[in-house]
């Protein structure tokens, strides 16, 4: 009967370990004097995932689900992580500000690739981006089912080619 109560007070204590999962949604609309493309905020194409031991996150990543089952993995490094801010709703946690890095753009990016015909991405490389590092900013007046659309991003640069584009892209978060 000890064991039993042992095992239940240890059962009850927190040990200040919680995760974040948070579905990804991009809006993404791709420019060039060639090729326009717009891909709605529709399905989730990315999922944050990270780890956080008394309000610290400690390792996070970023996941894209291909169509054929098997996920892209982005393990995010200790200077992204820092840029990372959260908030915790009744009972999940939220993205608040995202400070992404050109890595991170890069996959989000490419978020359409594999996404069946109805998507969009950069038809080639990219050569230069402006900004090379944005922040979504998430307001924090939603409700806790279907968290907020981030304010909308705006970058430039040139492709591999020399051609001029422009992305418009914000992101939406849900539960996952």
């Amino acid at each position: 009967m000890a064991k039993f109560w042992m095992i239940l007070f240890l059962a009850s204590v927190s040990f200040g370990t919680d995760l974040l999962s948070i579905g990804i949604r991009t809006s993404f609309r791709y420019e060039d004097l060639k090729h326009q493309c717009y891909l709605p905020p529709v399905a989730i194409n990315f999922v944050l995932a990270a780890e956080l031991e008394d309000g610290q996150i400690t390792k996070a990543e970023l996941r894209k689900t291909l169509m054929n089952g098997y996920s892209k993995i982005l393990d995010l490094t200790a200077n992204e992580i820092s840029h990372i801010q959260f908030q915790k709703g009744d009972s999940h946690l939220w993205l608040k500000n995202w400070q992404v890095s050109g890595r991170v753009l890069e996959m989000l990016f490419n978020g359409g690739t594999d996404q069946g015909m109805d998507t969009c991405y950069p038809p080639e490389t990219l050569a230069s981006v402006q900004p090379l590092a944005f922040t979504f900013t998430f307001p924090s007046t939603q409700s806790e089912k279907l968290y907020s659309d981030s304010d909308e991003a705006h970058f430039g640069g040139t492709t591999k080619s020399g051609r001029a584009y422009r992305i418009d892209m914000f992101l939406v978060q849900d539960r996952n």
